[in-house]
Formats: C-alpha cells, structure tokens, sequence
C-alpha cells in the first residue's frame, strides 16, 4: 500500500483529479480494514467524506460514509454502523444513484441479519436484488446478494429455500470463475444440508470449501468452514472430531484477531462440551465466548453463550444460575428485537419523509397556482368596480367578511389537523409497545416449543421446558389483563361491589402474599400496621388490585437484599396506605407523566422482571374510580426511594 500512499499524496498536494483521489481514498479504507489497520482505514474514510463535501459530490460522501461503516463493522460497533450506512443511504436517494442505493440496501440487511431481524434483513436483499437485476449490476454483486438471502432463510429455519438460492448464487460464481466467492458458496451449502441432516453430502460440500480456501490461503474463509465441520461432526455423535475442528478454527481466528468468529467458534465448542456430556467444560468455553462477545459488543453471539450457560447449569443441577441465564437471554433477545425495530422504523420514516416532501411540493404547486387565479379574478373585479365608492366599500366589507371567514376556517382545520396528529401518535405509540410486549414472550414460547420437539430432550426436561412455557404465558395473560384494565377504565365500565370491610386487614393479607416474592429477592417487606382498625364501605377486589400493583412495582424497582415497608395512617378524613421502597426513587423529569398509559421513568427492573408501564396508570385509574386519590409523598422513614399514597374517603355509606 506504500505505492498507493505516495499516488495520495501527490494527487492532494495538486489538488486536481478529485474523483480519482476519492476513489483511491475508498479502496486505501477498504484494504487497511481488511488489513484490520482501522486507525488507518478510519482516516482515509473521513477524507473521502471530506473531500466529497467540499466538491459537492454525494456519491462520494455516501461511499466514504459506507467504507466507515465497514470499519466499524469490524470492530463490532453495530450503533454506528447503522448510522453511518443510513447516512450513505440518504446521499445516495439525494442524487438517485441507483447502484449506491442497491448496495446501501445490501449493507443494511446485513446489519439486521446480524441482529436477528430476519424479516427485515430479507426485505432489504430483496430491495437490492431488483435494483441490481433492473440496472444490469455485475453478476457477482447479483450472486452475492442471493447468497445473503439464502443465509438468512438459513436463519429462519428454512434449509430447503435456503440451498436453493446458495445453489443459483454457486452456478452464477462458477461461471465466472472467482475461487474466493465459490468458497462461500460451497461453505453455505454444506451449512444448509447440515440443518437438513444431509450428513454425507455437507461433509463432502465442507471439505471442497475448506480445499479451496486453504489453496487461496483465506483464513477467514478456513476458520468459517471449520466451526460448520466441528458443528456437523457433533451433530453426528463424532465428538472428538468436531472438538479438533473447533481448535483449528479457533486457532486461526486468534492468527487473525477476529473476536466475532472466536465468540462463535467458543459458543460451537461449548455446544460440543454439552453434547459430549461435560457441562463444566462446556461452562468454560461460554466464558471464553462472552469475553470475546462482549469485546465487540455482538448481541446475538452473547445470547447465544447465556442459552448455552442455561443448559450447562440445568445439566449440573444448578437450577438458581440456570433461571438468572435463562432471564439473561430472554433480556437480550427482547433487546435485540427492540433495536431492529426501532431501525426498521427509521427507515420507513425515511420513505415517509421523502413522500411527504413530494407531496408537499405539490400541494404548494397547486396553492400557487390557486393564489395567482385569485389574484387575476380579484384584480377583474376591482376594475369593474373601481366606477363607484360605494361599490368598492362594499366589496371592501364582504372582503373583510370572507377574510374573516377563512381564518375561522383555517383555525378550525389547523386543530383538527392536530388533533388527528396526536391521535395518529398516540396510536403509533400503543401499536409499537404492545407489539414490543407480546413479542418477546412469543418469541421464547416459540423457542421453548422448539426444545420440545428435539429428539435428544428427556422425560425430565419436556416437565421442566413446559413449565416455563406456562411462566411465559402467564406473561402474556399479565399483558393481556392489564390492556383489557385500561380499555375498561377509559370507557367508564368499571362496576363497583361495594361491601364494610378492614383496609388494615386487607392490607396485612395482601402484604402476605407478596411477602414470598420479596424474600426471593433477598428483600425485607415490613408492614408497620400499628393495631389500627380501618373500616371502609367500598369495592375490596379493585382496592386490593391497586395494593398489588403498588407493593409489586416497589418489590420489581428495589435493589436485591433492599427494603419495602407499608404503613397506614389516617388523616383529613380518609385512610392513607403508604408503599415505601428503598430503590432509586422517581426522577424529577419523569414525575409529570408517571401516571399515563405507557410511562416508564427510565428505571430498570432490579431482578430482570417484565415492565409494560401500565400498573401505575391502571392504579390512579381505578383509585379514581373508588372515589379515592394515588399520588406521591415524601417519605416519613429512613428509606429513600419512591413513595406512593393510596388514600380512600372515611363513608358510612356510598350509593
């Protein structure tokens, strides 16, 4: 690259041919990131956006803005990855740069490809497949991108769609010859008649793979085929083999430093342990996989090792460990499902954007021409009636009259319009949480399902795996329940069975019940009743439902070995329930909203527990609904986190 540096130097120092400075200042990024010089390939991706932005060339910003991207791709830093290459996308939709666009498109669906957006990942190869079909792109972009749609069938359980497109994307690579994109192809083939259980024919695949990458000396490409051996010999009960496989594959992705292939090969190897029916030794290698995972900030690779870890612990008994890794990886993979959607609907909101601007543009067209026959037919007039003062007042004051008027009108419309925003918004909001809220415990019904119908499960973990399909659905119930709470509260048909009872004693009950929970936390719930009898003429079931809410969200936010008290007092004529927690209390930015539908106040769940932000809201609702009022207070013992009053009216008597 000596001689590449010296053609730099001399071209900026010119300060002529700048489209062939920033094309050398692409490729001299891409061959340091290959090189894993990424100070280097860094600078030369920021001259390139550099240098675009003073000549005003977009393609070249978007292509220097893409080469960033790919260094930080290979460092793992997959934040700003996205917006680098979204930045690439949005210059190359500026200038309609048709091939920039297809490989933005490609970039993009490798990215949710990563992150475990299948869906999505699919709907953006395809994108970049008809744009490259419709522009006539080179072959091998073509092939690529089939074989990147074929992987992510892969993903998505579907070997058989998956070895169809890899088997298109090998003939388009053996009719041009090029021996590295053939290894892939081989390599992706064999991946797929291994999920098939086509053991013999992935074998025979693998092996041409890894021939021909070793001919080529690609060590990438040799540690990849590697792990899919040491995989496909442990699937067959040939341990040892896929153990030494595993090695080499390790051994050349620690040559190369590539921490994403050492995380896997390590996750592959674990697996192995497992299979092999040595969970201590398995437990190690996760280790070693959740180190190298965490380096580079991969989120599927570090969900996969706490899986792994699960089962390792189960094996070994240790149910305690085996339930926190369990909650570990169903955290990440609700994170990881968060992420990809909140990316995809940046870039619908691109597409939306780009359609609102041409509509607006047309919308004003349309206005000006409006205006200017306004203005014609007002000048018309005024000719005609210029003969006459008394005219003009008059059409003086039905001009003043109809100024007047389409004010109104334009108010009335200008409100109604964002009235319609907010309700669009608030829609938006409710579909996007209840879909994040459902999605997450679905998604692991799924997966527990799937470890149901593996023929290597026993009698004794089917029992187990059920049972944590019912904890999952008992989330969704919760959910459910929940929504179907503030449906009924909105519309006003919540029905009152109003009956004489003790609140203190409901209380001490309701503190009880919940007294387990806390004790499972390593928590201490105190209820400080002070022998007080407490008679209230009200609906018992709603009053408990707001305990419950109010004493669970103390327990979920309070730190492991904290402290929850609940004390009663009465005062100006009501009984006041107090829940005291010692968690990280309430931030003053929060406090305006804490009671709405969907409010969190940034806090996390101390023990990994579900947090829909709808118990708060449902419980000012229904403490509304019993003539009573929730809010906050100060607290009036020595702990120091949040403090919720729960205060109900003193009657004899309620109709």
């Amino acid at each position: 690259m000596v001689d590449a540096e010296q053609v730099r130097s001399r071209l900026r120092d010119s300060g002529q041919h700048g489209d062939v400075l920033g094309r050398l200042l692409v490729e001299l990024s891409w061959r340091y990131r290959v090189a894993t010089e990424f100070e280097l390939a860094t600078e030369r991706a920021r001259e390139a956006i550099d240098l675009g932005k003073q000549t005003g060339d977009a393609k070249l910003e978007a292509d220097g803005y893409n080469a960033l991207g790919g260094v930080n791709w290979r460092r793992g830093d997959f934040s700003l990855v996205w917006e680098h290459w979204l930045r690439a996308l949005r210059l190359r939709e500026s200038v309609d740069d048709q091939a920039g666009m297809a490989a933005s498109y490609s970039n993009l669906g490798l990215l949710l490809d990563s992150e475990g957006d299948f869906p999505g990942a699919l709907e953006y190869y395809h994108r970049a497949l008809s744009i490259d079909r419709e522009i006539g792109s080179p072959p091998l972009e073509i092939a690529a991108t089939i074989n990147n749609i074929g992987s992510v069938h892969e993903q998505l359980g579907e070997p058989e769609v998956a070895l169809r497109h890899h088997e298109e994307s090998l003939a388009i690579r053996l009719e041009l010859g090029d021996r590295r994109a053939i290894g892939t192809s081989y390599n992706n083939l064999g991946a797929s008649l291994v999920d098939m259980g086509r053991w013999e024919e992935a074998r025979k695949m693998l092996h041409q793979a890894l021939e021909l990458r070793e001919a080529i000396e690609d060590l990438p490409g040799q540690a990849s085929t590697l792990g899919e051996l040491a995989k496909l010999e442990r699937l067959v009960g040939r341990v040892n083999v896929a153990r030494d496989f595993a090695a080499r594959g390790l051994t050349l992705y620690q040559k190369i430093e590539e921490p994403w292939g050492q995380a896997d090969v390590s996750n592959q190897w674990g697996e192995i342990e497992l299979a092999a029916g040595k969970p201590s030794e398995a437990l190690s290698h996760f280790d070693e996989a959740k180190l190298y995972a965490e380096q580079i900030g991969a989120p599927l690779l570090l969900a996969d090792q706490w899986d792994g870890r699960a089962r390792a612990w189960e094996a070994l008994s240790q149910w305690e460990d085996a339930v926190i890794a369990l909650r570990e990886h169903a955290t990440l993979r609700e994170k990881i499902t968060g992420d990809s959607a909140r990316r995809r609907i940046e870039l619908l909101e691109i597409r939306h954007e780009t359609q609102r601007k041409e509509l607006e543009v047309g919308r004003l067209t349309a206005a000006n021409q409006q205006a200017e026959g306004a203005l014609r037919q007002v000048r018309f007039e005024r000719r005609t009636m210029i003969g006459g003062l008394a005219a003009l007042v008059v059409f003086l004051l039905a001009l003043a009259v109809a100024y007047r008027w389409q004010h109104k009108v334009t108010a009335e419309l200008s409100a109604a319009h964002h009235n319609l925003q907010e309700l669009s918004a608030q829609k938006d909001r409710f579909l996007q949480i209840v879909a994040h809220d459902l999605r997450s415990p679905l998604g692991n019904i799924r997966w527990l399902s799937g470890l149901l119908r593996e023929p290597q499960t026993t009698g004794e973990e089917l029992v187990k795996t059920a049972g944590m399909i019912d904890q999952v659905a008992e989330q969704l119930i919760d959910t459910t329940d929940k929504l179907l709470d503030v449906s009924r509260i909105e519309a006003g048909s919540v029905e009152l069975t109003l009956t004489k009872f003790d609140l203190s004693d409901l209380v001490s009950q309701t503190a009880a019940r919940w007294t387990r929970i806390a004790e499972g936390k390593g928590q201490q719930l105190r209820w400080l009743s002070g022998g007080l009898s407490a008679v209230v003429h009200n609906d018992a079931g709603l009053v408990q439902q707001v305990l419950d809410n109010l004493i669970s969200n103390a327990i979920k936010f309070t730190p492991i070995n904290g402290e929850v008290s609940i004390g009663l007092e009465g005062a100006n004529g009501s009984w006041c329930v107090r829940v005291t927690d010692s968690g990280p209390g309430i931030p003053d930015a929060a406090r305006e909203h804490l009671f709405s539908q969907f409010s969190r106040v940034g806090n996390v769940p101390t023990a990994g527990e579900d947090s829909h932000g709808l118990g708060l809201a449902i419980a000012s609702g229904l403490a509304e609904v019993l003539g009573g009022k929730l809010g906050l207070a100060k607290s009036t013992s020595n702990l120091k986190g949040a403090c919720f009053e729960f205060c109900l009216p003193v009657e004899t008597d309620r109709n």
